[in-house]
This record gives C-alpha cells, structure tokens and sequence, in this order.
C-alpha cells in the first residue's frame, strides 16, 4: 500500500510541478517519500525482494533529488 500511494504521490506532484505550484508539489514529495521509507521498512530481507527493495531505494533517491530541486527554486 505504502508503494503505491507514494507512487500516486509522486505523481500528483508532477502535476503540481507542470501547473506551476512548486509549494504543494514539494508538500506531495515529502510524503511521497515517507511513504516510501515505511514501504521500505516492509520489504521482506530475503534474496528474492533484492530487486525490488533496490528499486525503491533508487526512488528514494530520485524523490530526495526532486526534493531538493524544489526547494531550491522556493528559496532561491
């Protein structure tokens, strides 16, 4: 579950990104990457969730650089 709605985060803001309102588009990454992170805590430790849990930590890295970005352009 967790997955998923950060994935629907992320998405929303793109939108939110595209329409220009950084404020709430970095609002829906920063909880799209908590959701991430509890997704994360659930990936069972066993080889064959490997992949899957090096996908999300390739998100979570991809949200935190988005994250960044956006919030450059609202203080700078």
């Amino acid at each position: 579950y967790n997955y998923w709605y950060a994935f629907m985060l992320r998405e929303r803001a793109n939108i939110e990104i595209a329409e220009g309102n950084i404020p709430q588009a970095l609002v829906s990454i920063k909880h799209s990457i908590a959701s991430l992170q509890l997704a994360e805590k659930s990936v069972p430790k066993h080889l064959d969730f490997k992949q899957f849990g090096e996908g999300i930590k390739t998100r979570l890295k991809e949200l935190e650089d988005t994250k960044n970005q956006l919030e450059e352009k609202l203080n700078g």
